[in-house]
């Protein structure tokens, strides 16, 4: 009788696709590349404060886990809330390993095998695995109109990322409140991904999603707010009706109780990074800043290509007119030119001349890649 996988793994491809075999090949031949996709903020070059010492507490080495995280680091993140003008209480934080673990609780919490969640695109293609292994499908919705036109009776939530990840996109308080009233009306959780809130390209702050008759999880973390994947710290905030609110918390309290895995070292930490969180940021904005600036000053010089601006996160698409095939594109500029970009529909744009640049990269490869981007214009 033959061996029997899941169904989780039906849709996966381990093969290499035609970017990654030229990736591995220019490696081997030992050309320089030119990443411009490079978006770990641990591996590019920005110089951050010394704070190892704080995973060297006393604390550390007592294991006294609580579903919900060691309660003095969610009433740091508490604080934090507060000091963005939020109401957030301690006990409606849940403490994870990562946002990518928050997003499996909340898989668990909200939808049977089978069911489907309309997720915002362009976004970041992890959300597509993840829904995946737990067995639940996702559609795509790219604007409030398209969205209502994909519910379906096995919706069961609406997940977005502001600012967008990889278009930088906010909602505007319109379109915001807009979306809890389809939540409220089709009794549909919200689940939002605000992991950049803090690297806004302009002074508002990012307010917090409520609602009074459904559901809204938000989920954040130290991974981009402190530039500290490393740490694998984030949570989820649950807001919402009151009777329901009870029962998401009491489901998502087991759930969380069934894996403890967030480290008793990264909890202990947490306090003192949050409120040092600028000695974080302030090096990140910076650079963001600094590459903003080079594209602008580039743009501006070339009109062949064509920033599409973001409001905030860490990245950019990049319109290159005339561009056909952007995945043909792409291995064109990493072959010829040994510059690496992401082509759009990595992302799920539908048009065939986007790509997609991180902001976080060393300035001096970030000028230079756009340098030897630039010929295909000419």
């Amino acid at each position: 009788m033959p061996f029997h996988f899941s169904d989780r793994w039906q849709d996966s491809d381990p093969t290499p696709n035609a970017l990654t075999e030229a990736i591995a090949a220019r490696k081997k031949s030992g050309q320089p590349i030119f990443d411009l996709t490079a978006s770990n903020p641990t591996q590019c070059g920005i110089v951050y404060p010394d704070w190892t010492s704080l995973l060297n507490q006393s604390s550390v080495q007592t294991y006294d886990p609580h579903p919900q995280g060691n309660l003095k680091a969610r009433e740091a993140i508490a604080q934090y809330y507060a000091e963005r003008s939020e109401r957030v209480a301690p006990y409606d934080l849940f403490l994870t390993a990562g946002t990518s673990e928050g997003y499996a609780h909340l898989f668990k919490l909200l939808c049977d095998p089978g069911d489907e969640v309309l997720v915002s695109s362009p976004s970041y293609p992890l959300l597509e695995t993840l829904a995946s292994l737990e067995g639940i499908q996702i559609r795509s919705y790219f604007d409030l109109k398209s969205l209502k036109a994909n519910l379906t009776e096995r919706t069961r939530a609406i997940f977005l990322v502001q600012p967008n990840n990889p278009t930088g996109h906010v909602l505007s308080k319109n379109d915001a409140d807009y979306l809890v009233h389809i939540a409220e009306e089709k009794g549909l959780a919200l689940v939002v991904d605000e992991v950049f809130a803090d690297f806004l390209y302009n002074s508002n702050i990012l307010p917090l999603l409520h609602s009074k008759k459904s559901l809204v999880f938000t989920l954040n973390g130290l991974s981009k707010l402190l530039g500290l994947p490393q740490l694998k710290l984030a949570w989820i905030h649950v807001d919402g009706e009151t009777s329901l609110k009870a029962r998401a918390k009491k489901h998502l309290e087991w759930i969380c109780d069934a894996y403890l895995s967030v480290s008793t070292a990264s909890q202990a930490a947490c306090p003192e990074l949050l409120e040092r969180r600028l000695d974080f940021q302030i090096p990140i904005q910076e650079r963001l800043e600094t590459n903003l600036s080079t594209l602008r000053e580039v743009a501006k010089a070339n009109p062949q290509i064509e920033p599409l601006w973001p409001q905030g996160g860490w990245c950019i698409p990049v319109r290159c007119k005339g561009v056909e095939d952007d995945e043909a594109f792409a291995l064109e500029l990493l072959e010829k030119h040994g510059v690496l970009v992401h082509p759009g529909y990595f992302f799920d744009f539908e048009e065939e001349d986007v790509v997609v640049l991180s902001l976080l990269i060393e300035p001096t490869v970030f000028r230079e890649g756009l340098a030897r981007l630039l010929p295909f214009g000419k």
